[in-house]
């Protein structure tokens, strides 16, 4: 018995040194964290020294360039950066060109409902202050944009940049003052009744507008502000009666119904003299020779079009057009459907110092790449 307590005493005796030992390491432990600690909270992190007004540039670099918007929510979302820090959050909502984007959109590929982006784009354009704005809006329902258009509407004085695809009725509710307005591109919803659309005149700055399908037909507009034009789907006769009232333009893009009608020369020109790029699309199967013909472009010098706009004697047809408007044409692009007539093109316009072809079917040859350079 005595043998057994003295050994719980060396026993005992071993623990509490032991104890001591790890105390001691322990101490030791803890003044080298708080070293390394003092250490840390001393290093201040570059980004974190910046300037706010520098990281409020940072963040708008960080976004789609605008016009283009980001999306309401995700990593691409200016609402990402406000949740990193305090900080962070502070600068991004205090930086209203962050906000001055916005898209919203019917499309089945979201999972935010109309109404819910409406309220987060009410929030985005309270934060984007006295921005000009540009809107995005995809609705293919009246529903849908009855959900949207207080919000919207309520901000139509500041519209910079503003692309709609929506019920005619919807259009509507648009028109009015649009004092910033520099951009318009419109579109209908297929199968919708088409209403009559009061003219839209009260845009002082106007001078980029791209009409979809047949609004082209129900649209007025101060077109002879304009400076660039797109018509996509249109009619060709629609295109010379619009064209005609155009004698801004600098920038065209005409891309012709497939569905038209054969064009019929009316004998009038089409004089645009500052017109300096022409692009030509024609997805129909009809005769359109006759349209290039019309327009008279002294200042014309990038022309994009597919070979049907040139008639039977293309080469005739081309040399007939840069006579009649006296252009100097410095890039031709011509889209058609073998590479051996390319060839033929180059040698009658020798002058063209960029003149290539765009195949409308693969090629396996290998001329179904070429050009002057």
């Amino acid at each position: 018995m005595l043998n057994s307590l003295e050994t719980d005493r060396f026993h005992l005796a071993d623990i509490e040194g032991r104890i001591r030992d790890l105390e001691r390491l322990l101490s030791s432990l803890r003044i080298e964290h708080a070293l390394v600690q003092e250490r840390l909270d001393a290093y201040k992190y570059p980004v974190i020294t910046l300037p706010s007004e520098m990281v409020s540039e940072i963040f708008i670099h960080c976004l789609p360039i605008y016009p283009h918007p980001p999306p309401l929510i995700g990593v691409d979302s200016p609402t990402l950066l406000a949740q990193i820090c305090r900080k962070w959050r502070d600068i991004a909502l205090s930086t209203p060109a962050l906000w001055r984007a916005i898209q919203l959109t019917s499309d089945s590929t979201t999972f935010l409902g109309m109404c819910k982006q409406g309220r987060i784009s009410e929030v985005w354009m309270r934060r984007s202050a006295s921005c000009p704005l540009s809107i995005n809006i995809d609705s293919h329902r009246s529903l849908s944009w009855s959900e949207l258009s207080a919000a919207v509407i309520a901000h139509r004085p500041r519209w910079e940049h503003l692309e709609l695809t929506v019920p005619t009725s919807a259009l509507l509710t648009i028109v009015g003052p649009m004092p910033f307005l520099w951009r318009l591109d419109l579109g209908l919803v297929p199968m919708e009744t088409i209403h009559t659309i009061p003219p839209i005149q009260e845009v002082p700055h106007l001078r980029t507008v791209s009409l979809r399908g047949w609004i082209a037909s129900r649209v007025t507009l101060p077109w002879q502000k304009l400076t660039s034009l797109t018509l996509f789907m249109a009619d060709p006769s629609q295109c010379v009666t619009i064209l005609r009232q155009t004698s801004n333009l600098i920038h065209c893009h005409l891309h012709l119904d497939e569905e038209l009608e054969p064009f019929i020369d009316p004998g009038l020109d089409i004089p645009l003299p500052r017109l300096e790029s022409l692009v030509l699309k024609n997805h129909s199967c009809v005769s359109l020779t006759g349209f290039l013909d019309s327009f008279v472009v002294p200042a014309l010098y990038s022309l994009t079009m597919e070979e049907e706009f040139l008639g039977a004697d293309r080469i005739l047809s081309l040399k007939s057009f840069i006579s009649k408007s006296g252009c100097k044409l410095e890039e031709v692009r011509i889209t058609l459907e073998g590479a051996t007539r390319g060839k033929s093109y180059l040698s009658a316009f020798p002058s063209i110092p960029n003149f290539s072809f765009i195949g409308r079917y693969a090629w396996n040859d290998d001329d179904s790449d070429f050009s002057s350079d």
